[in-house]
């Protein structure tokens, strides 16, 4: 799926993972819930990958606007939820960190990488649910369940992400 997709879920689950009606968490908690924030993340990249899907977005624009968010939405986080925020971001991309970013950067920067078997099982061939056809329905749907699902959770979780990225409840 597009960095974009993987960067939506990690929205959902920064919303439904990040209680933050504790707000006296100790830092150890905070720690710990980025790394287990972190961990959901990357299993959800092999959930989304795994699940037929084309790539609507073109790589280039994926790639910056995912970042863009990303950088956006952490900058955005109080302070003390920052840690949380950018490793559920950075969960959620990382199995194509490890597995794609040779080839992009060696693609778009020319950059002559040695290209690696992929570590993650959603990227070979057997697991992954890339479809290379022309008939992009299926894909179509889960993307559009994806991004239900993510504005379902957002909104069932609205005082937490006001609360989380510092946002006035509006009158």
């Amino acid at each position: 799926m597009n960095i974009l997709f993987h960067t939506t879920a990690a929205i959902g689950l920064i919303a439904t993972l990040n209680s933050t009606q504790d707000k006296e968490l100790s830092t150890a908690k905070m720690i710990t819930v980025g790394i287990v924030s972190f961990a959901i993340g990357v299993v959800s990249h092999g959930a989304l990958d795994y699940i037929p899907h084309c790539y609507p977005i073109n790589s280039k624009v994926d790639i910056i606007l995912g970042a863009l968010i990303i950088g956006v939405l952490t900058l955005m986080s109080r302070p003390r939820y920052r840690l949380i925020v950018g490793l559920t971001f950075i969960g959620c991309i990382f199995p194509d960190l490890i597995d794609l970013s040779p080839q992009i950067l060696n693609k778009y920067i020319g950059t002559s990488l040695p290209i690696q078997d992929k570590v993650f099982p959603w990227h070979w061939e057997r697991y992954s649910g890339s479809i290379f056809t022309d008939d992009c329905r299926t894909s179509a749907l889960n993307h559009s369940l994806l991004l239900l699902v993510v504005a379902a959770v957002c909104i069932l979780n609205k005082e937490s992400l006001l609360h989380l990225f510092q946002i006035k409840k509006p009158l």
